[in-house]
């Protein structure tokens, strides 16, 4: 009922004023202004009723007297009068084009005194990020003494606008006569939160076993933030500080837990043609027992090989404050690797 009462406003409109006009199928002649079609339903208004929602299959002709904007299902974005004919074609005028443009209505998605709003892609969108590396060592010696020593670790990072995601690993492994020396293994996750282009905030998880620390398994975890105060192709460095919770599970003796504040450095630079120098080291100074604080260091020269091969040599020293009883403060070991980087 309401919709037939829309109809008959819309019908006696003034046409000077309401110069679009709709003609349905049962005879209905409609003027008003055509708002918009969306490929099912024409929309028209009136001086007398609100919007009107008309199927597109009930109507007979149309006819705008203001230039609208049609879209094609092909993309296209074309402006101008229209009309249709009697073969039910939408016809266009163009102001500029004394040519008319024929489309049947299965190729116009729409038409509407505004123009359609882009779509929206992913072009604008930061991609996706990723880099990473992987490096293997060994050594063999027989004779007086025979020893053998691996070494590996690896990293991978992903960057996507303030968002990056570090996961690293490491293990040092050796035997000398068959009996095992060294047995150790690292892995950690990082979650940055990039406030500015260059301060980022900064959580870590780091779970660490060492057989030779009688060490079953230590977890850190961290908080802070950091300051990314180079990142080019040549020069890479960042500095982190915050607050961090270290959990020691060990073998033997009770386990302990302990507060702490964490600081970090990274930094790798192009020094000479294509040798790279890279330092990287984390402290964590036990807020409970400073004897006990615990820094690890990696200090090095990169050299590649071919376009992802790379050769190094590094010097990896970690200091542990309050050792296991028999373990030794400090722990020294030079370490050639041949890696793989993306």
């Amino acid at each position: 009922m309401l919709n037939r009462l829309l109809i008959a406003a819309l019908a006696a409109a003034p046409a000077a004023v309401w110069a679009d006009t709709v003609t349905m199928q049962n005879g209905d002649r409609l003027s008003g202004r055509i708002v918009s079609f969306d490929g099912e339903t024409l929309t028209l208004s009136g001086p007398y009723a609100e919007e009107l929602a008309l199927p597109w299959a009930e109507v007979e002709r149309l006819e705008s007297d203001e230039p609208l904007y049609l879209q094609t299902t092909d993309g296209r974005t074309l402006r101008g009068t229209l009309s249709t004919d009697s073969d039910g074609q939408v016809v266009l005028e163009q102001a500029d084009n004394p040519e008319l443009i024929r489309l049947a209505p299965t190729a116009v998605a729409g038409f509407g005194q505004q123009p359609p709003a882009p779509e929206e892609t992913d072009s604008t969108a930061t991609p996706l990020e990723l880099s990473g590396a992987v490096n293997f060592g060994l050594s063999h010696a027989e004779g007086n003494t025979d020893t053998e020593a691996y070494f590996l670790d690896g990293s991978l990072t992903s960057r996507r606008d303030r968002h990056r995601i570090i996961f690293a690993t490491e293990a040092n492994y050796e035997e000398d006569n068959d009996v095992r020396t060294e047995n150790e293994v690292i892995g950690s996750a990082t979650y940055d939160y990039f406030v500015s282009p260059k301060w980022y905030l900064n959580n870590s998880l780091q779970l660490e076993h060492d057989e030779f620390e009688e060490l079953d398994l230590r977890t850190t975890v961290g908080l802070g933030a950091g300051y990314q105060f180079a990142d080019s192709a040549t020069t890479k460095g960042s500095a982190e500080f915050g607050l961090g919770y270290v959990y020691n599970n060990y073998t033997e003796g009770e386990s302990d837990d302990n507060p702490a504040a964490r600081w970090a450095f990274n930094f790798e630079t192009v020094v000479f043609a294509a040798l790279t120098f890279f330092h990287e080291h984390e402290a964590l100074i036990n807020l409970d027992f400073v004897d006990g604080t615990l820094v690890d260091t990696r200090t090095g020269l990169r050299i590649p090989l071919t376009e992802h091969l790379n050769g190094a040599l590094q010097l990896d020293i970690d200091y542990d404050g309050d050792p296991a009883p028999g373990a030794e403060y400090t722990d020294r070991e030079v370490v050639v690797t041949l890696g793989y980087s993306f």
